[in-house]
């Protein structure tokens, strides 16, 4: 069977002309999905761990990503316990 198929596909020229239409029809009865999930909805993604939160250790200044202090200029932030 598959034999005569890959004749008729190389052959035939309707043959081709029904396989085009049936790949016409099938993509608009199915279209391909899309990069984000298809339906609009966005990708899931994981969201970044919340950075802890830092506190001065000389004047107590709290802070979430800072390494040093904007109050004493120095790199005095130490993690939250």
């Amino acid at each position: 069977m598959s034999l005569v198929w890959t004749l008729r596909k190389w052959l035939d020229p309707e043959f081709r002309r029904e396989e085009e239409e049936r790949r016409r029809l099938r993509e608009t009865l199915m279209p391909t999905p899309e990069p984000g999930g298809g339906d609009g909805e966005p990708p899931l993604t994981r969201a970044p761990p919340p950075a802890p939160d830092r506190v001065c250790r000389v004047c107590g200044h709290v802070g979430s990503e800072q390494e040093f202090c904007p109050s004493c200029l120095a790199g005095t932030m130490v993690p939250k316990r």
